[in-house]
């Protein structure tokens, strides 16, 4: 039986708006392996090849609980920093931190802040036609 290393670093894989996070913990003969959309929200967690917990969250912290002989393995995801997308991805073990690893997105800022640019234009422009159709609506005045 290996014995679980409570330790923290930088994962050696980039994440992207292309293919998004993508964390790896072995512990106790069991291989997880954690995707997340960086635009979706999109999680999916995968044990032994098998997957075994998936859902989409908004916020900055979700937990995937699962039970693996006779053990509470918990998976917590954290944004630290929204502006660069640094996102860590912790193994807990009934209660005790195993291991955490860190990924942000591309270190190249030009396509952060131009993600950042058009996703601000595209829910600025959302948000008005949507607003403006149903105040439309409500009013009987034809806004557009």
């Amino acid at each position: 039986m290996n014995s679980p290393i409570k330790k923290e670093e930088k994962s050696t894989k980039e994440a992207s708006h292309f293919t998004g996070y993508h964390f790896q913990f072995d512990v106790n003969g069991h291989h997880f392996e954690i995707k997340a959309s960086a635009n979706s929200g999109k999680e999916s967690v995968w044990l032994d090849g098998k997957l075994v917990s998936e859902h989409h969250t908004i916020r900055r912290r979700s937990c995937h609980k699962i039970k693996v002989d006779n053990k509470l393995y918990e998976i917590e995801f954290y944004v630290a920093k929204l502006l660069t997308g640094e996102v860590h991805c912790s193994l807990i073990e009934d209660g005790t931190h195993v291991a955490t690893k860190k990924q942000a997105l591309s270190e190249n800022k030009i396509v952060t802040i131009a993600f950042t640019v058009a996703g601000g234009i595209v829910g600025f422009a959302v948000g008005f036609t949507v607003v403006t159709y149903f105040a439309g609506k409500l009013t009987g005045v034809d806004i557009l």
